[in-house]
């Protein structure tokens, strides 16, 4: 029964806290619903999330030593729940934005749900578990665009109507949260011996110190410092185009096949992590070729897609699709090798780190290029051309400072 309830209890919350109908359409619910200008949304609405989810990555990597899995998982579905109801039966501008800083928190709190996993499982049953968290989050992802965009299009439900639905599900999601059982580590204790009696800055601060050593001596190692790159890069990178596509596709076609793009998304992205669930791949000696062969072709379809969106919404669609399944296709195979290398009890601050670097990355970008306060305001092919020229100077200076360095390790090695 524990393990039914730990396991299944898990599944069943990251599920409905991903059943998101409201997710596909969101910046046209926005027009709609709230009476917004495109500008109004674009500029000053949709950035608000990047900004709150990454102060929340910021307060989370320093603060959460007081916290376990199970209250951060609480603290996301609460704040969905805060978001959707603030989002439902509100119109004014200063609410919208109010809306979006909830949104934000259960955003980043949320990653607890994919690290949970692992204070229960061997090292061995990793890559199949972070597998298998994935999928059901992406099954919650893909029935909820489904019914977004069949409910839209053959009018059995209006906006406002999906809110309740959303509404329904992260109240659920609550609700199991206070069901599952604590995880055996808190999500920043990294050091077992530490007394109880010891103060909380003490224990912060003994943390913090265990982190950093456990942290840079993994980093010595040129894999797992290639792994951590390319998740941040994947994290930030996917998470910039997710927000400010949907822009492109309500300019383009009135956002009307949002739902079935979404859908299509999780149902390929469900394969690729099953093919992560059941397929050994040896990521050590493979991450030098794949890597730079899928990101190097995420980038073709990111600028492809770009430039041929002006009256092809079609091509624009499939480009985000492939894009999008290579993302959860890297983010899940990574996440199992950089938790392997891994101390038991640090998961939280390792991968709290990760998601704090790609989200001030992705803060920084969005600052720059899409808020209404940027130097220059660029249209939404400005922006996109500005995210492809970005990432493909860091991917070109990451594989020639990581070339330079395997030739140099080489020759000093040979002179030894």
């Amino acid at each position: 029964m524990q393990w039914f309830k730990r396991i299944y209890l898990l599944y069943f919350f990251g599920f409905l806290l991903n059943f998101r109908p409201i997710d596909p359409i969101l910046y046209k619910y926005f027009l709609v619903h709230n009476n917004l200008t495109n500008y109004e949304v674009g500029y000053k609405i949709l950035p608000i999330v990047t900004y709150s989810s990454t102060v929340n990555f910021v307060l989370m990597f320093f603060l959460s030593g007081l916290c376990c899995f199970k209250v951060l998982l609480a603290i996301s579905s609460v704040s969905a729940i805060l978001s959707t109801c603030i989002r439902a039966w509100s119109y004014s501008y200063e609410e919208v934005v109010l809306s979006e800083v909830f949104r934000g928190t259960s955003s980043a709190t949320e990653i607890a749900y994919y690290i949970y996993v692992y204070s229960y499982y061997d090292v061995e049953h990793y890559q199949r578990e972070t597998a298998f968290v994935r999928i059901f989050a992406l099954l919650g992802k893909a029935l909820s665009a489904m019914l977004a965009q069949h409910s839209l299009s053959q009018k059995w439900l209006r906006y406002e109507q999906l809110e309740y639905v959303h509404l329904a599900a992260v109240a659920l999601a609550t609700i199991s949260s206070f069901l599952l059982p604590a995880a055996k580590e808190n999500v920043y204790e990294l050091s077992p011996s530490l007394s109880a009696n010891k103060n909380c800055s003490y224990k912060i601060k003994e943390t913090i110190s265990n982190f950093m050593a456990n942290f840079f001596l993994s980093f010595n190692q040129n894999y797992i410092a290639r792994w951590s790159f390319w998740f941040v890069w994947s994290i930030w990178s996917y998470n910039l185009i997710s927000t400010f596509i949907q822009p492109s596709w309500e300019k383009l076609h009135r956002s009307a096949y949002n739902g079935h793009v979404e859908a299509c998304v999780a149902i390929l992205s469900f394969f690729a992590v099953l093919l992560v669930a059941f397929r050994n791949i040896n990521w050590k000696k493979r991450t030098v070729i794949i890597m730079p062969l899928l990101t190097g072709f995420q980038y073709i379809i990111l600028l492809s897609g770009m430039a041929f969106s002006n009256g092809f919404i079609l091509f624009n669609y499939i480009s985000y699709i492939m894009f999008a399944v290579i993302h959860f296709f890297v983010v899940t195979a990574i996440s199992a090798e950089i938790a392997k290398t891994q101390l038991k009890y640090c998961f939280g601050l390792v991968f709290g780190f990760l998601y704090m670097t790609a989200g001030i990355l992705n803060t920084v970008m969005v600052c720059v290029v899409n808020d209404s306060i940027a130097p220059y305001k660029f249209k939404t092919e400005g922006q996109f051309f500005v995210y492809f020229i970005v990432f493909v100077v860091i991917f070109v200076v990451f594989f020639a400072a990581s070339e330079i360095k395997k030739r140099i390790v080489t020759v000093v090695s040979r002179h030894q």
